[in-house]
């Protein structure tokens, strides 16, 4: 559950000018950690958020006209909130974790210590700060480009060569997919597979092709069995006591509906909540297979046993009413209103 820490200014400071805020956000890969202070470093207010655009912006835009600077981690995945940022207005530092010094007077530090510190040097102007590099000046590389970099010899050439290897993996993968789409196309019963997230027409053809006849399946579970997507454990007085052939089954749509589960952690906000759920109970392994589980209970019961009796996909049936949310109401409203959203996006 997110916390939340306000301060609340009183006295001379209503009356005077507003005090100039700066925020510093502590970044991992799932979520953040927001802390905003005043000119004399006292915390206005903490939250951990999930890592959605939206929701940074619904908690920063109370303190828009008061903030002097946002700093990021530099980390792997800086790259999605400093655009989103800087798209809307703010003024966005990117810290140099290797040349930040760890303050020796903390007997005791967290990701709220973290993003506080970062906050307070940015206050006292001793920020190291890496580069931002204009997205406007971001081209793809080629074998020219290399060039003009003015590398040495040796380098250039080994970059040359990884540059020809993705160009041509990416040739052979796109050849790939246009012949297999020009030569199948999906089955009616097998169109409401798109409607599932992750799953795209490559995707949709595997399963469609490895499926087959739906009904051959005496029920949902030997359908997930087929697709790997069950555990397999012998049990004596609840004791493991061995397990059976895990590789029994289609290793092709066992792979289809892992690579299916990766994107829609990604792009599906409520199967994200449940995937870090389950990440935070076991290993990452097991969650991904539970997402994949999921995923393909849904397919079988989409596809139908019987002509008219399938279904589209429906996510709140499948993964349940999202029960966690960082946005307050009242900061949910506020979003809504300065951006014009309606509905959350799923």
């Amino acid at each position: 559950m997110a916390c939340c820490f306000e301060y609340v200014p009183t006295g001379p400071l209503l009356k005077g000018r507003p005090m100039t805020l700066y925020a510093g956000i502590d970044l991992h890969s799932n979520n953040n950690v927001i802390v905003v202070v005043n000119e004399k470093d006292e915390v206005v207010k903490r939250r951990r958020l999930e890592n959605t655009m939206r929701t940074v912006l619904a908690f920063l835009e109370p303190y828009r006209a008061e903030l002097a600077g946002v700093v990021v981690e530099s980390t792997y995945n800086w790259y999605w909130l400093v655009d989103g940022l800087q798209d809307h207005g703010y003024r966005v530092h990117l810290a140099n974790t290797a040349a930040i010094p760890q303050y020796e007077g903390l007997k005791y530090g967290d990701d709220d210590s973290d993003a506080r510190w970062r906050a307070t040097l940015l206050r006292l102007g001793l920020l190291p700060e890496g580069h931002i590099y204009p997205r406007a000046e971001v081209r793809k590389l080629t074998g020219e480009g290399v060039d003009q970099l003015g590398l040495e010899p040796d380098l250039g050439l080994a970059i040359k060569a990884n540059v020809a290897v993705l160009s041509c993996l990416r040739e052979q993968i796109d050849l790939v997919e246009q012949t297999l789409l020009s030569r199948v196309r999906l089955r009616k019963p097998f169109k409401r597979l798109l409607t599932v997230d992750g799953i795209g027409k490559v995707l949709g053809l595997t399963i469609m092709l490895e499926t087959g006849d739906i009904r051959r399946f005496a029920g949902v579970g030997n359908y997930v069995s087929y697709c790997r997507c069950v555990n397999s454990r012998w049990l004596s007085n609840g004791k493991r006591k061995g397990q059976g052939n895990t590789k029994n089954g289609n290793k092709y749509l066992a792979w289809a509906f892992v690579e299916a589960t990766h994107y829609a952690i990604q792009w599906n906000d409520q199967i994200r909540r449940f995937y870090q759920r389950k990440c935070a109970k076991t290993m990452r392994v097991v969650a991904i297979k539970a997402v994949a589980h999921k995923l393909a209970r849904a397919c079988y019961h989409i596809l139908g046993t019987k002509p008219g009796t399938g279904t589209y996909y429906r996510k709140g049936r499948v993964w349940g009413q999202s029960t966690f949310s960082t946005l307050t109401a009242k900061d949910d409203r506020a979003f809504r209103a300065s951006f014009g959203c309606g509905r959350r996006p799923h």
